[in-house]
């Protein structure tokens, strides 16, 4: 699996498409799919839980994940750092995604999507951090 171009895997960029839904059936809380983007295996706190979910998919592969708002930080961490307001307000809702794209990342965007992730939220930022990851 390791360096296969079309594998997610460390260092890969990933680009998906994600919705929201009440269900594993439906997705009722988002409008229209949302965009995300990131490296994955570079949280300083090894996998997330969604990176989990991801580990060995293709693009084409769908699937969706449980989500407690309570544990986006623990689920998404790097990923989603809770500076950036997440786009599903419900307190648990299952999360739909879509993979479109996987890509080497470049030694550019390591560096900057690591610099990103590995500083603390701040007081006051309700994620459970902490102020920190």
């Amino acid at each position: 699996m390791g360096n296969n171009p079309n594998i997610v895997g460390p260092l890969k960029k990933i680009s998906l498409l994600f919705t929201a839904g009440t269900t594993p059936e439906l997705k009722d809380l988002t409008s229209a799919p949302e965009a995300l983007e990131f490296i994955f295996g570079i949280g300083t706190e090894g996998l997330t839980s969604f990176e989990c979910a991801l580990d060995g998919k293709q693009p084409g592969d769908k699937g969706f994940i449980e989500v407690d708002k309570n544990d986006l930080a623990e689920i998404f961490g790097h990923i989603i750092p809770c500076t950036q307001s997440f786009p599903v307000s419900a307190g648990h809702f299952y999360l739909h995604y879509n993979i479109t794209e996987i890509s080497d990342a470049s030694s550019r965007e390591i560096v900057k999507s690591m610099a990103a992730s590995g500083g603390g939220c701040g007081d006051g930022c309700d994620c459970g951090c902490g102020g920190f990851h």
